[in-house]
């Protein structure tokens, strides 16, 4: 639709251009002509149309990007999550993988101070790999 608008406020010819007929050699010559001469005329506007489509797709997609980020912020603020309970512990030592482990773990971050604070158990610990 911009392309016909375009086309319909600069020049005609650029809805025409490629489509005419061909008869015998000398109209072919002349339509040949015609079409080099006006291809050249009009280069400017086609070019231009391709850079104005392309800088408007671009910042257009850059928009979109912002406005969903927002929208997942907004959503995952509304809304209780797994990784709004989830902790990550870093710096244990390396263990073969032998023992259970797990329970030890859950006991001593249950008395943490840290955790406590929160005034929630501890649900459920994950394998360590």
């Amino acid at each position: 639709a911009s392309w016909v608008l375009l086309a319909l406020l600069t020049d005609y010819d650029l809805l025409v251009l490629g489509t005419k007929e061909f008869g015998t050699a000398f109209r072919n010559c002349v339509l040949v002509a015609w079409g080099r001469s006006t291809q050249r005329r009009l280069m400017f506007v086609k070019e231009s149309f391709v850079v104005i489509v392309y800088v408007f797709s671009f910042v257009g997609s850059i928009l979109f990007g912002i406005q969903q980020l927002r929208f997942y912020q907004q959503l995952d603020e509304q809304n209780d999550t797994m990784k709004d309970y989830a902790v990550i512990i870093t710096d244990l030592p390396s263990l073969a993988g032998t023992e259970p482990v797990e329970e030890e773990l859950k006991e001593c971050l249950e008395t943490s101070q840290r955790v406590t604070h929160f005034q929630q158990p501890v649900e459920e610990m994950g394998p360590f790999r």
